[in-house]
């Protein structure tokens, strides 16, 4: 069985597209790409959402397919301009204790830049993310805002380079 003929993906429940207006569900057949998933979304269901939650004042706020698959477009193109590369794509390291709704949108753009997503825990120790950094061998990392991964990183990054002199740091 070659892997076009093979289901990747198993059915979707009936209901699911039978009931709304705003989903159509791409091919499941494995001719899709992740990212051309994306795609699909962005042209044919961009108005369905994708991530839903309640605000202060308890309306929700709906993040639709057109708002995300635009926002990972950005990422993609900002990343692009910050970290050009020519030949074998670079690993990205991720250390944030972001909310899904801004880590998934930031991986799907590395992914379309052609980046390497490498996400780390942020509940790693500072050698566990230093070891991690030099064994995979990750040439960007991107650092959440909050004081803990800011210093979670300096830590890493410290003990990496004690331990490896020699070598690049991320």
């Amino acid at each position: 069985m070659s892997f076009s003929e093979h289901r990747v993906i198993p059915p979707l429940p009936q209901q699911l597209a039978g009931r709304s207006t705003t989903f159509l569900p791409p091919p499941i057949d494995g001719s899709f790409s992740v990212q051309q998933m994306y795609d699909w979304h962005l042209q044919h269901s961009p108005n369905h959402p994708i991530f839903v939650y309640a605000r202060e004042d308890r309306s929700l706020r709906n993040i639709c397919w057109a708002e995300a698959v635009t926002a990972a477009y950005t990422c993609a193109r900002l990343m692009n301009t910050r970290m050009p590369f020519k030949e074998k794509p670079p690993v990205v390291a991720m250390l944030s204790m972001s909310d899904a709704i801004t880590y998934t949108p930031t991986i799907m753009g590395l992914q379309r830049a052609n980046y390497i997503v490498f996400p780390i825990s942020p509940r790693s120790s500072a050698p566990a993310v230093a070891r991690l950094l030099h064994e995979v061998g990750v040439q960007h990392v991107l650092v959440g805002k909050d004081a803990s991964m800011q210093d979670l990183s300096h830590e890493a990054l410290d003990i990496l380079r004690s331990q490896h002199p020699s070598t690049d740091l991320p």
